[in-house]
């Protein structure tokens, strides 16, 4: 008794195969949603943060009424306070939203407003 064994291939796809053609309109939508994606993955530094904001380190420490020096540690550190964070950011011209992100949701933490001591 003989037998005979089949060799099987294993046939790969290219990435473009498997979705086929797509028409204008999808691949334009489908490049939003590839920057929607990469907005939402990247992270910055403070010091990052600053830079994309096209600000320099004596602007900054101008505006949050600190020396250079200061800004420059403050880039370099590992832990941040919030209020800290935030205070970079406000003077950036943002505003700090801060949420805890699990596996099948994402809650936004609402920061109490800044209380602001009478002068």
């Amino acid at each position: 008794m003989t037998t005979t064994r089949q060799k099987t291939t294993k046939k790969y796809h290219t990435w473009d195969e498997v979705r086929g053609e797509l028409s204008p309109e999808e691949e334009a939508e489908l490049e939003d949603l590839r920057a929607e994606a990469a907005s939402e993955a990247v992270a910055y530094s403070l010091g990052e943060l600053r830079q994309a904001r096209a600000m320099t380190q004596i602007e900054l420490a101008d505006r949050l009424k600190r020396a250079q020096p200061t800004i420059s540690e403050m880039e370099n550190t590992n832990d941040h306070l919030i209020s800290t964070i935030r205070s970079v950011v406000e003077s950036l011209g943002g505003r700090l939203e801060i949420a805890a992100v699990f596996d099948d949701e994402r809650i936004p933490i609402v920061a109490p407003p800044r209380t602001h001591a009478a002068s």
